[in-house]
């Protein structure tokens, strides 16, 4: 049985888990050195105070946390009215079907807890075929795209940005 939920305190460290093997794998996230407790404990803490941070959890396996999704700034300045959406699933539990209930929650939390958004981002790595795929099949469409975005494992990735407008929620 998998249950949403929002993040808490104690699943930080099963969080940085999951969030740290892309890091360390993919090109998925552009972040090029694991994320610290600490400084995991402190995008926890930035996130929750605005925005949403939800995990899933498996309980009938004895899985536990699988997968974790949020929403944060877009950018800095304060007229934006467009947040930002991330989802990492555990490596193990991909193409089951977990990722679309947990980005749904998140979609959902978010446009509750933030009535003035007109519209969310996803900024993925073009060649993360399947992240693509995910966000085009949760009504995400591509808007815009940067060649040569950013280089990790010694090879330049282009970066796509994908708008879910909120007001299809409404």
């Amino acid at each position: 049985m998998l249950i949403i939920r929002q993040a808490v305190p104690a699943d930080l460290k099963r969080i940085a888990e999951i969030y740290n093997y892309y890091i360390r794998n993919s090109a998925a996230n552009f972040m090029e050195k694991e994320m610290t407790p600490e400084e995991m404990k402190e995008k926890y803490e930035h996130i929750v105070k605005d925005y949403v941070f939800l995990v899933a959890e498996e309980k009938e396996n004895g899985n536990g946390i699988v997968g974790l999704a949020y929403s944060a700034p877009f950018r800095q300045a304060s007229a934006y009215r467009v947040a930002e959406t991330t989802i990492y699933l555990a490596p193990e539990q991909l193409n089951r079907g977990l990722g679309k209930d947990l980005y749904y929650e998140l979609i959902i939390q978010t446009a509750r807890k933030l009535p003035a958004l007109t519209g969310l981002i996803a900024v993925i790595t073009m060649d993360n075929a399947g992240s693509i795929r995910f966000h085009e099949k949760m009504n995400f469409q591509k808007i815009g795209h940067i060649r040569n975005a950013g280089c990790k494992f010694d090879t330049f990735h282009d970066v796509g940005f994908w708008y879910y407008p909120v007001n299809q929620i409404r």
